[in-house]
């Protein structure tokens, strides 16, 4: 996703912080938290209406052992039938391919919505033939959460929204957890919002230090796998690393003394934090 439009949660503060605190979540967001839905059959589908007015607004739908060799999975998006909804997204090739967006993502009218839109445009999350994903999927399976950026057009006028999926192994299931749509027209939206809590109380609790031309990382036993990225100030990725175990370290060779920014993503979670090497 285009770097202009990830303007991811530090420490909740700026843009994220200023929706949440200034008029309060409740009073604008409407929030669903269903059951865990489960799709895994072939043709199974998911009809969401995501302001619960009791209008359809998407439909999801999952395609397993299909095809002309019986051999492709795929977990698909689209309007629901004869609505003009989109999907943030982007499209390559005239193909639509939904962002698997993150928890404190803002989503707005300056996100990219080529996902799907239109009565007819399909999105692909993810669309599998012989074990092989396209290329531009951003919903390979396994997928624990992610999350759709979701446009409704009412009576002509924009609301944003996001639903959270998961995604089986081979892109053999999809599952609907919940979703949030802000009804205040026009107005942005903090993806996963009314989960920042979990943000804080999870990642915030991972501690850095940097000490002997290395950064020593701790993260609490609940983060199972903690990815970390050092990114510089313009946001050019330096290095990536993933670990388990409770303490690791990233070793930092020649990088010149300066501001830098390390990321930290977990359970489709993310944190990032500036960090001046010296």
């Amino acid at each position: 996703m285009k770097e202009d439009l990830k303007k991811e949660i530090l420490k909740y503060s700026s843009a994220a912080a200023a929706v949440l605190a200034g008029t309060g979540v409740n009073a604008q967001y409407q929030y669903t938290n269903i059951p865990d839905t489960t799709i895994n059959t072939n043709n199974g589908f998911y009809n969401l209406d995501l302001d619960q007015d009791g209008l359809m607004d998407f439909t999801l739908t999952q395609y397993v052992d299909t095809g002309v060799t019986g051999t492709t999975n795929a977990v698909l998006i689209q309007p629901y039938t004869g609505t003009v909804h989109r999907i943030a997204g982007k499209q390559v090739n005239q193909y639509n391919y939904p962002y698997n967006m993150q928890a404190a993502e803002i989503l707005d009218g300056t996100t990219n919505f080529n996902g799907a839109g239109g009565q007819f445009t399909t999105g692909n999350l993810n669309f599998v033939v012989d074990g092989q994903s396209y290329p531009n999927s951003n919903w390979v399976g396994p997928v624990s959460d992610g999350y759709l950026g979701l446009q409704l057009w009412k009576s002509g006028l924009p609301y944003f929204g996001w639903a959270r999926l998961a995604i089986g192994d081979s892109s053999e299931s999809f599952t609907v957890k919940d979703f949030s749509v802000n009804l205040t027209v026009d107005s942005a939206i903090v993806v996963g919002a009314e989960l920042i809590g979990e943000v804080e109380n999870t990642l915030g609790r991972v501690t850095f230090i940097q000490n002997d031309g290395r950064i020593l990382f701790t993260k609490p036993s609940s983060i199972e796998e903690l990815n970390i990225r050092l990114l510089d100030i313009n946001g050019k990725m330096l290095q990536e690393v993933a670990f388990r175990d409770e303490k690791m370290e990233m070793f930092l060779g020649e990088i010149p003394s300066a501001v830098y920014i390390i990321e930290m993503h977990a359970k489709a979670m993310v944190r990032t934090e500036k960090i001046f090497i010296y």
